[in-house]
């Protein structure tokens, strides 16, 4: 027998997914904006999406900047996840708050977040009106893992603690692979 969800929670069915830094660069200000609400959208181009809300200071840099790198973190950076999504990054400089490193991206100005376990770079090719979000969609110019995380030869992460995701379960809630985790 299944219980009635609330439709304000039925997402919840559908998550987790995983948690991805978004980071950005708009006239030498970089920011990072953590979201849960990402996914495939194409093969032939490649491309993916991002739901971004129209109230977060990074929603103005994406349509602005025109390009954003996808940044995958692995659950050693849980504190840092949570922090770069509770705050602001008007007045913040999240990469020193939370002792980030900005990596230099081959495809486009925006840096990647050197510390995470991979990085995607994408061209900002349309958007659209979700509510009170805009969906971002991006073309993939490039991506990279880390050697030790990922398996080159069956394009899946590795299962070992190391190269653990994160997902996020909503609000302080998280879990990876194999850990339910709280902060």
């Amino acid at each position: 027998m299944k219980k009635e969800i609330p439709v304000q929670k039925s997402t919840s069915l559908i998550n987790p997914g995983c948690v991805v830094l978004a980071s950005l660069k708009y006239k030498e200000k970089a920011n990072i904006i953590t979201l849960a609400w990402q996914t495939p959208l194409s093969i032939k181009p490649k491309l993916l999406g991002i739901s971004v809300g129209f109230s977060r200071f990074s929603h103005d840099m994406i349509q602005n900047a025109g390009e954003f790198a996808i940044n995958i973190p692995g659950k050693n950076l849980l504190e840092a996840v949570h922090g770069c999504g509770r705050i602001s990054g008007k007045d913040t400089d999240k990469f020193q708050k939370f002792h980030l490193t900005e990596e230099p991206s081959a495809n486009i100005p925006s840096p990647g977040v050197e510390d995470c376990l991979g990085i995607i770079e994408c061209t900002l090719v349309d958007q659209f009106t979700t509510g009170d979000h805009t969906f971002f969609v991006g073309r993939v110019l490039g991506a990279k893992a880390e050697e030790t995380a990922y398996d080159f030869d069956k394009f899946c992460w590795k299962t070992q603690p190391e190269s653990e995701l994160l997902y996020h379960l909503g609000g302080n809630h998280y879990l990876t692979g194999s850990s339910y985790l709280k902060i």
